[in-house]
């Protein structure tokens, strides 16, 4: 059996690989529900002291520092919100946790775009779910995915997630329901998503409850156990 994690890898295997449909199974992955859930109460102190305020809204992501990842559209999109509405640097910050080869480069980039007041860069992190509940949104700007368990554990945690029209980003993210998607390296796209947002945080309210009960309903942890079971449970029986 050959199990993929998203529906776009299955049509891949079946398609362009040339697997038999009858031996792909496609599961996808669950997130502990008990670990990333929904913010509690005041936002986690995590962060350098006053880099950011209760009132403010914080954007994350949580990704490698790779290029597959494009942090840099996410950085671009910032310095174009902030061009055409100043007034928003006052409440508006971003954090980028993980790490990798293209950290110094992603540094040097916030600097020339005058963003290093509002971008904190934790590197790797033990504790990720702490920092989901710091987040207000949630951005995954890759260039590729899978399924990404970054998004899934943004969701459990209600957050809205504006992420790419990529790979299998659309199976998880129901645009106007959960977030709203965008085309791959289209900085000005995410900048004018990100601008609605503040526009209306009553809707990013409802998106993050929204991504909460998609989680509940459909990527629940022992949801993608059971089902891996099934398949072990059906291999033996044919082998038998």
């Amino acid at each position: 059996r050959f199990i993929s994690v998203s529906a776009d890898l299955q049509r891949w295997l079946v398609d362009d690989v040339g697997i038999p449909a009858r031996k792909v199974v496609q599961i996808y992955n669950g997130v502990d529900q008990r670990v990333f859930c929904p913010r509690q109460g005041a936002r986690p102190a995590l962060a350098p002291s006053g880099f950011i305020n209760e009132e403010d809204c914080l954007i994350g992501t949580v990704g490698r520092l790779a290029e597959v990842k494009d942090q840099a559209t996410l950085i671009k999109a910032v310095a174009l919100v902030l061009r055409k509405r100043p007034a928003l640097r006052r409440i508006l910050r971003v954090v980028i946790v993980g790490d990798g080869p293209l950290r110094q480069s992603l540094q040097d980039l916030i600097q020339r775009v005058a963003l290093t007041d509002v971008v904190w860069m934790p590197g790797d992190r033990d504790d990720v779910p702490a920092l989901l509940q710091m987040m207000d949104v949630f951005v995954l700007p890759s260039l590729a995915e899978g399924v990404s368990n970054t998004i899934l554990e943004a969701m459990s945690s209600g957050l809205p997630v504006i992420a790419t029209d990529t790979g299998g980003n659309p199976e998880l993210v129901e645009p106007g329901v959960n977030g709203v998607l965008f085309d791959v390296g289209d900085a000005q796209a995410l900048a004018d998503i990100l601008c609605d947002f503040f526009d209306d945080r009553g809707l990013v309210a409802s998106m993050g409850k929204a991504a909460r009960r998609r989680v509940e309903k459909q990527f629940d942890w022992q949801r993608t156990v059971d089902q891996y079971l099934g398949v072990y449970d059906d291999a033996i029986d044919v082998g038998n």
